[in-house]
């Protein structure tokens, strides 16, 4: 063989060779980059959107359930502190209104003790003289649990009689004397009471607001009369 012509072939083959090295290389470049891109990944995890939906409602029910729990507490709290006002204010209610009924049967008592001691003698009572325009009416003494002593009650009204002059209950420590003008309307009852001769002493407004008190609660017989002025005189008799 032509050496000249050897040497070509030496030359051609390695020139293929190299050429194919070269594509093999490149060949294999995108096959190690996309391995590399295959091993790097990053793991992420799937959340059940189910499972939210259904989780939500139950919190949200929860939540409602505290919160109603927490305001029927608050509600049952203030309703124990009202029943408890409510019950305090009761008591005292009562205790006054007792107080009051005990009183007002006190002094009706007095006065039908004084009628019937004016209508019958030898009951030994000091009662209701019938001697026409001025009654005087003397209640019983002691009864009262207060104070010991006793009120004596008059009265001097034209054209009128009494037919409930209530005694006041004896509850000021001293004695007095109080006279109170009044005016009565044609259906007996008192419509203004005012006192004209104050008590004297340490005891004056005891005695006045006493006075007062009953005087308004007075009945006279009917008449044809509008308006009749005249007197209710107290005499307190301490003991």
């Amino acid at each position: 063989m032509n050496p000249k012509f050897q040497r070509f072939w030496v030359a051609m083959s390695l020139t293929l060779s190299l050429h194919a090295l070269v594509l093999f290389v490149f060949w294999m470049q995108p096959v190690v980059r996309f391995a590399a891109v295959a091993r790097a990944f990053v793991p992420v995890e799937f959340v059940d959107l189910g499972s939210i939906q259904d989780a939500a409602p139950n919190l949200e029910n929860q939540l409602r359930t505290q919160m109603e729990s927490r305001i029927a507490n608050l509600v049952a709290d203030a309703s124990v502190s009202v029943s408890s006002e409510l019950r305090s204010t009761n008591v005292r209610d009562e205790r006054r209104l007792a107080e009051e009924v005990e009183s007002e049967l006190h002094a009706f008592e007095q006065a039908e003790f004084g009628r019937l001691a004016a209508e019958h003698k030898d009951f030994d009572l000091e009662g209701v003289p019938n001697d026409g325009q001025n009654d005087q009416i003397n209640t019983l003494a002691g009864w009262d649990n207060r104070y010991e002593g006793r009120v004596i009650v008059s009265y001097d009204v034209a054209n009128r009689k009494h037919i409930y002059l209530p005694i006041p209950g004896y509850q000021c420590l001293e004695a007095g004397k109080v006279v109170v003008k009044v005016e009565i309307a044609r259906d007996g009852h008192v419509t203004k009471a005012r006192v004209v001769k104050s008590a004297e002493g340490d005891e004056e407004a005891c005695l006045n607001s006493s006075a007062l008190k009953y005087a308004r609660r007075s009945l006279f017989e009917i008449g044809s009369d509008v308006n009749v002025s005249g007197t209710i005189t107290y005499e307190f008799v301490a003991q």
